[in-house]
C-alpha cells in the first residue's frame, strides 16, 4: 500500500443510522415531509437505502 492510499479516507457511514431514518420514514408521514427538509437520495452511502427513499419521495408527492 502506498502512502498516498494512506492517506484516503472514506467518508463516515451508519448503514443503522440509515435504516432508522427510513423506518421512521415509513411509521410517520410527518417524519417523510420533516426528512425532505434535510437530506435527499444522495445523503445515502448505500444504494438500496437511496432507492427505497427515492420511492417514498414519490409517493409522499403523490399523497400516497
Amino acid at each position: 500500500m502506498s502512502k498516498k492510499d494512506q492517506n484516503v479516507r472514506s467518508m463516515p457511514y451508519s448503514p443503522e443510522a440509515e435504516k432508522a431514518v427510513l423506518g421512521c420514514m415509513l411509521i410517520n408521514s410527518e417524519a417523510v415531509s420533516k426528512a425532505l427538509h434535510y437530506i435527499n437520495s444522495e445523503s445515502f452511502y448505500d444504494n438500496n437505502h437511496s432507492i427505497i427513499f427515492s420511492a417514498m419521495n414519490n409517493l409522499f408527492a403523490e399523497s400516497k
